[in-house]
């Protein structure tokens, strides 16, 4: 059965679109229990989390080899930079009511 998923009202939009900014994944979960959209978009915020802690914990490691100030700026900031447009690529999707997972890491499922 493709049993088609309820419109989101402004309670669970604005969870999901929050579950996109770091540690707010968890938003979905606690205000809008047994929302299978909402439970979709959490696990991608988390899975982003996740994926942003680990990145900048082995960019910092990579960086005491390297000498050289502007490479590092310069790999922080790209770095950065995709980080924030998986964010706004995630918040896109929670505003066009899409379930689509995120380039790369969005086919980790943590959440179930």
């Amino acid at each position: 059965m493709n049993e088609q998923q309820p419109q989101f009202d402004t309670k669970t939009r604005l969870c999901c679109v929050l579950a996109y900014f770091s540690v707010l994944f968890f938003l979905p979960l606690v205000f809008c229990p047994g929302n299978e959209r909402a439970k979709f978009h959490a696990n991608q915020g988390l899975v982003l989390c996740i994926t942003v802690a680990v990145a900048i914990v082995l960019i910092a490691v990579a960086c005491l080899f390297i000498h050289s100030s502007e490479v590092k700026n310069a790999i922080y900031t790209i770095f950065n930079l995709l980080a924030v447009c998986f964010s706004i690529l995630g918040v896109l999707h929670v505003c066009r009511e899409e379930e689509h997972p995120l380039p790369i890491i969005g086919n980790i499922k943590i959440i179930k």
